[in-house]
């Protein structure tokens, strides 16, 4: 059960299932740890529909669990592996502004929408590199 204030600003309580949450952390993180990929393809579709949390505080919670997941495995490659700071140097700047652009979008989205339009965004995501893996890209 969590609580969120709706646009009234009263508060409403809603009920979710923690342990489609646990199983989706668990996979999302393994994947993050293995390929560097999965916590938000994973957490979103598993905590709106099988959790019943509202996609909106969905993506807001996920956003933190994926920064915290995000941190301990660049610490891990980190003194596994070299990193390749140029990368680093021109990567991180875009992400900060979309970190501050993508929350406020996706504030004045319908909530259907955002579901619609992340649907749309893990298909075409899922068929590139299905078709990379096969050469047709």
């Amino acid at each position: 059960m969590f609580f969120t204030a709706d646009q009234e600003k009263s508060v409403q309580t809603v009920n979710i299932n923690k342990r489609a949450g646990l199983v989706a952390s668990a996979i999302g993180g393994t994947l993050v740890g293995l390929i560097s990929t999965g916590m938000g393809n994973i957490l979103v579709p598993w905590m709106n529909v099988y959790g019943g949390m509202p996609i909106k505080r969905t993506v807001a919670t996920c956003m933190f669990v994926i920064f915290a997941t995000a941190l301990v495995s660049a610490l891990t490659y980190a003194f596994l592996v070299p990193l390749d700071w140029n990368m680093l140097l021109y990567t991180i700047p875009g992400v900060l502004i979309g970190g501050q652009i993508g929350p406020r979008i996706s504030e004045k989205l319908d909530p259907v929408l955002l579901k619609k339009g992340m649907s749309v965004t893990f298909f075409f995501l899922g068929l590139i590199m299905i078709l990379k893996r096969h050469a047709l890209w």
